[in-house]
């Protein structure tokens, strides 16, 4: 969208240990700063100051996120909706990381490396990765803090009982992981995409002739199997 013109900048979500905010990116090289999930509150106030009348927008946000927009809805030129599962407080971070003996974190990394990914930690003493899944039998302390953190029972108030779809349909594409059984081995990392405009299908489209992406379609049986 950026390198086409077809939007003059981006709402994306960065980290300022341990609060996460949006800013403005105007260059792809920018759109790094946002290469890792959010699984914690957002605050978007800093992005939308950074908007200009009269441009045009792309953002990416979540069902509950999507009031906040509203005042500047008319900006927003591509909206992606991310599939979600809930959210949870900062302080679940540095309770995560102390689990592990670490103090003084500069940066978390809800997810990095691959699919299911790692949780990425930097202290003043290095970098430390921990797997998103980790076995029972092999990692039992590994497993037990992550589900002790970062489960249901932790989640946000508001995302225990969500009102907002999880898929998001309002928006021009909805986007995330591919679980599914058949995509069990891939380590790389699949997304699932479903568009909602024929403008999205024709960027969709366009990225895949100009091979920058590999997509391909799926059955709505397929599909849904993802979803549930």
């Amino acid at each position: 969208l950026l390198d086409s013109n077809l939007v003059d900048g981006v709402l994306i979500v960065v980290q300022e240990y341990p609060k996460f905010y949006t800013k403005i990116a105007r260059t792809v090289e920018e759109l790094s700063d946002m290469e890792n999930s959010v699984y914690a509150p957002i605050n978007f106030g800093k992005g939308i100051k950074e908007m200009i009348e009269g441009e045009r927008y792309a953002v990416t946000a979540i069902g509950c996120q999507n009031k906040m927009l509203s005042r500047v809805e008319h900006l927003i030129h591509f909206k992606i909706g991310l599939l979600c599962r809930g959210t949870y407080h900062e302080s679940t971070m540095e309770a995560y990381a102390k689990s592990f003996g670490h103090k003084n974190i500069k940066h978390f990394d809800f997810r990095r490396n691959g699919w299911p990914g790692e949780i990425v930690i930097a202290s003043d003493k290095g970098k430390y990765s921990y797997e998103r899944r980790p076995s029972f039998i092999k990692s039992p302390k590994k497993r037990s803090v992550k589900e002790a953190y970062f489960s249901k029972a932790t989640y946000l108030p508001k995302c225990i009982d969500c009102k907002y779809e999880f898929s998001f349909p309002s928006c021009d594409v909805s986007m995330g992981d591919a679980w599914h059984k058949k995509y069990a081995s891939d380590t790389e990392g699949l997304t699932l995409a479903i568009t909602r405009t024929d403008f999205d299908e024709n960027v969709i489209t366009d990225l895949k002739e100009k091979d920058k992406i590999t997509c391909w379609e799926d059955t709505y049986e397929e599909t849904n199997k993802v979803m549930d």
